[in-house]
């Protein structure tokens, strides 16, 4: 299916979007306002922990304007510091 290709995109793009489709946190339709459409940013957000993701969002941390490298941040990876996660976070 993925050799010949049959679909638009690769095998790894297929497990990523699988991943984003079973993640709790990201099917959750009380969170869809705040979520990116982008659905690279969105398999980043799979490997957030609740507790990661829950902090994100009540923070405003995780919005529709934010990027896969933004996701860093909630994951206690330290982003660069004039990234909008940064000031969103309380940092100056």
């Amino acid at each position: 299916m993925f050799e010949n290709g049959e679909l638009p995109f690769t095998q790894n793009t297929a497990h990523r979007l699988i991943a984003v489709s079973q993640n709790d946190n990201v099917r959750n339709c009380a969170h869809v306002h705040n979520l990116p459409c982008a659905w690279g940013t969105l398999y980043q957000l799979t490997k957030l922990t609740d507790e990661q993701f829950d902090t994100g969002i009540k923070s405003g941390a995780i919005n529709p304007q934010m990027q896969r490298k933004d996701v860093n941040t909630l994951r206690g990876i330290e982003p660069p510091r004039n990234s909008r996660i940064w000031k969103n976070l309380g940092n100056p």
